[in-house]
């Protein structure tokens, strides 16, 4: 776990226990540095773990509880000149390398320890796109795991690099090519696994932006006013693909847009108080579907269940009269466990179990008063055991039998 302000933090399920590992001075195998960005397990020993932050890589040894050195120390010779990454990934083709993005982007080999660092230079035309340098969005293809895609932060734009060429394809805005893609940061690259990357940049209002990877074209979708298929605003934040092929649009404002890629047309779907069928509330929190097929809409204003054939909602809210209602309408998250219990968390409230056909609240389960849950996630060794993380509540193993 990583907590604010960086805390890097092992929780042991056998024994309940936590224990917190934080930066102490001149502790040769301690954590090495004040802040963590990021974790991953490695994909060769999963007995290894390698942690991330500003002028750190570590290794964490699980079963002997201790840090190995840094590979970012500043006293070890070849380690990039700028150490501020903040993204790792573990590459699925070569579990032997490590990729690091933030300044530049940077191979690491964890069998010879040596760092690759690629950065811009105005001299070569297939090296690192921007001189800024400053990489907001990395992942590797779908398809294709020798490509990398890289999104840049400051509005220079979006580069592919071929790890087995070590050349970068640069796509950037021109003005006078409708086709090329438009200005503004990347900072969201979601690929959809049928061809196509999304890119969004919420800090630019730039909308959303479909890259065709066989054509290597843009297609940028904007809010239109007297377009009433168009996308309901320009600072997109998630993207998320349905089981269906639909793709599901989050924007800063709390609002949904379904996109059906075969009519190519957007659907506004937001909150109408003279509607029942309509979305609840227009601040989505988040969105769940359910293996049937239904997406769910948890709002600040109560909870929604999306249809797909009709196309309408059913919408499930606090009555102060029913006690079987939901306790509160600000919902947090909801989870479909492997038995099709179906949990959903509220902000200072209990744990419900909710009858998916009808909203009624089936069970509540007690918390702290102030307390709510926001992520549910299934033990995957005994279904019985719900992790739970949460507002005020920290983390939490809920036993469902007991």
């Amino acid at each position: 776990l990583v907590t604010p302000p960086g805390t890097f933090t092992r929780f042991d399920k056998a024994t309940d226990t936590f224990t917190h590992y934080t930066y102490q001075e001149n502790v040769p195998d301690g954590l090495a540095a004040r802040a963590v960005s990021d974790i991953i397990q490695d994909r060769r020993n999963p007995n290894l773990l390698w942690v991330l932050g500003d002028g750190l890589l570590q290794q964490f040894a699980k079963d002997k509880q201790k840090f190995l050195p840094n590979k970012l120390d500043p006293k070890r010779a070849n380690i990039p000149e700028h150490r501020e990454f903040f993204r790792v990934l573990d590459d699925r083709e070569n579990p032997n390398i490590l990729w690091l993005a933030g300044f530049g982007l940077a191979k690491f080999d964890k069998s010879t320890e040596q760092f690759t660092v690629y950065l811009h230079d105005p001299n070569s035309p297939n090296g690192l796109g921007f001189e800024t340098n400053y990489i907001g969005a990395l992942t590797q293809d779908r398809y294709d795991p020798g490509i990398l895609w890289l999104g840049y932060w400051d509005g220079a734009g979006l580069d592919k690099f071929d790890k087995r060429t070590e050349i970068f394809t640069h796509y950037t805005h021109t003005p006078d090519n409708p086709q090329s893609l438009r200005a503004g940061s990347v900072q969201l690259i979601a690929d959809d696994g049928a061809g196509t990357l999304w890119l969004g940049g919420w800090a630019d209002s730039n909308g959303l932006t479909a890259f065709d990877k066989q054509t290597e074209t843009f297609t940028t979708y904007r809010h239109n006013p007297a377009a009433p298929t168009s996308v309901s605003t320009d600072t997109i934040v998630n993207v998320v693909k349905d089981k269906s092929g639909i793709l599901w649009i989050v924007n800063m404002s709390g609002k949904i847009d379904k996109y059906d890629p075969y009519t190519q047309n957007f659907a506004l779907y937001q909150s109408h108080p003279n509607t029942p069928n309509s979305l609840v509330n227009n601040a989505v929190y988040t969105i769940f579907e359910d293996r049937d097929g239904f997406l769910w809409f948890g709002t600040t204003g109560g909870l929604s269940k999306f249809d797909k054939h009709t196309g309408t909602f059913t919408n499930y809210t606090h009555k102060p009269d029913d006690p079987d209602t939901l306790d509160t309408d600000y919902i947090l998250c909801t989870y479909q466990d492997s038995a099709d219990d179906f949990w959903v968390g509220l902000y200072a409230s209990p744990l419900a179990k909710v009858d998916r056909e009808t909203g009624r609240v089936l069970e509540r389960i007690p918390l702290p008063e102030g307390s709510g849950i926001a992520e549910i996630v299934e033990d995957p060794d005994n279904p019985d055991i719900l992790w739970l993380g949460g507002v005020y509540i920290g983390f939490a193993k809920f036993q469902k039998a007991s």
